[in-house]
């Protein structure tokens, strides 16, 4: 960008602020502070035109930037207007609240701003729930983790009854267990079998997840498996015990 291309602080008035207005006297000082924020002021104000302002036209004015540059800008934007939204005191979800009215009231189909119709606002209110929505589905067990708890259940309840049997037989020494044979077989080959089952899912989940995953990783890209292997058996066990002694 030109040096002599027009902005919101003149060349004069960035100099000063770099400096703290250091040369000036009191009566200077004030004098362009005032002006300053006069500028400051009217050039955010112009963001309303810009809301709606050609995708091209947005995306050209900055083909000068790289993108480190670009993101420098845009956090020290955001810095500046959160600064301003807390020294008036005016609550963030409100800000966000019109931000979603003047981008819908913004949208036109026919217009050059398809950006606008992907931008997201949220409140702090609506990240939490969407947060905490997210955590829940992590920690939802995964359809075969269901399986299989549902066959461990069956077997546990299939087995009781026999083990019931078991122990009344061995304590009033009746002969439930011989009596009703083909009814207790039943129950344990159906515990048997639900147990089997889960044990099958375990084994399949441990051998995708902590030997197929690993060796793939280990073909693929062997530095980065052995960089974690090594984390997994030293690294990490070595936190471990650093961390047990600072707790002594």
């Amino acid at each position: 960008m030109s040096s002599e291309t027009a902005a919101l602080l003149t060349k004069t008035q960035r100099q000063r602020i770099r400096n703290r207005f250091a040369e000036l006297d009191s009566g200077k000082r004030r004098r362009d502070q005032q002006r300053i924020r006069e500028r400051i002021a009217a050039g955010t104000k112009d963001f309303g035109l810009l809301v709606d302002y050609p995708d091209d036209q947005l995306r050209t004015a900055f083909d000068d930037y790289g993108d480190d540059e670009l993101l420098d800008v845009l956090a020290d934007g955001r810095v500046v207007l959160e600064r301003v939204r807390e020294s008036r005191g005016l609550d963030r979800e409100r800000v966000v609240e019109r931000a979603r009215e003047r981008t819908r009231a913004a949208t036109d189909d026919d217009a050059d701003t398809e950006t606008l119709g992907r931008l997201h606002f949220e409140t702090a209110s609506e990240v939490r729930r969407r947060v905490e929505a997210d955590v829940r589905e992590r920690q939802r067990p995964s359809p075969w983790r269901r399986r299989s708890d549902r066959l461990l259940r069956t077997a546990v309840w299939f087995l009781l009854p026999v083990l019931l049997l078991w122990v009344a037989d061995q304590v009033a020494k009746t002969t439930f267990l011989a009596d009703y044979k083909p009814v207790w077989a039943v129950l344990f080959a159906v515990s048997v079998v639900a147990t089997t089952g889960a044990v099958a899912i375990k084994s399949a989940q441990f051998l995708k997840h902590s030997v197929v995953s690993p060796l793939r990783t280990l073909v693929t890209d062997p530095e980065t498996a052995l960089s974690t292997l090594y984390d997994r058996i030293v690294a990490t066990p070595g936190r471990r015990l650093r961390r047990a002694w600072d707790d002594l």
